[in-house]
């Protein structure tokens, strides 16, 4: 992942931890890898999350874990766990309020990459973090996702 990151200057965070409250109050924070920002329609960026398994991961394959008390569920209703996963987070960004804060962030966070770069050498960002800074890409959308 990191390989991926340094080489791309699209690449705006790492090890994404989304820190929520459970229905027990527990707090917990689930992690995605990569996010990534492409270009959308003109004038807009899009902010995509990714999710990187490597190919001998058994969560690839491997049937999602059964919810508290569940003996069984019948295959289609059960994922593989990777699948599973990524549902998760998805149930988590495409929240109204989760977006908006999102959102927030990632801006605050590509100007805080474009400060960086304009003291140091080592990473490029790419001209679309500059455009979300500069407001040229007017807005910051989080896709929908489908499964």
């Amino acid at each position: 992942m990191h390989k991926i990151a340094r080489k791309e200057p699209k690449v705006v965070d790492l090890e994404i931890a989304f820190t929520k409250a459970g229905e027990n109050g527990d707090l917990s924070a689930p992690r995605m890898d990569i996010a990534v920002l492409v270009p959308g329609k003109p004038g807009k960026a899009e902010l995509v999350f990714c999710e990187a398994k490597c190919a001998d991961n058994r969560e690839l394959w491997d049937l999602e874990k059964l919810p508290k008390g569940a003996k069984s569920l019948p295959l289609p209703e059960r994922s593989t766990a990777v699948i599973a996963q990524i549902r998760k987070y998805e149930q988590f960004i495409q929240a109204k309020q989760t977006r908006e804060s999102l959102v927030g962030g990632y801006v605050s966070t590509c100007r805080n990459l474009m400060e960086i770069s304009g003291q140091s050498r080592g990473r490029r960002v790419d001209d679309l973090v500059k455009q979300v800074t500069e407001g040229k890409s007017s807005c910051l959308f989080i896709p929908t996702f489908t499964s």
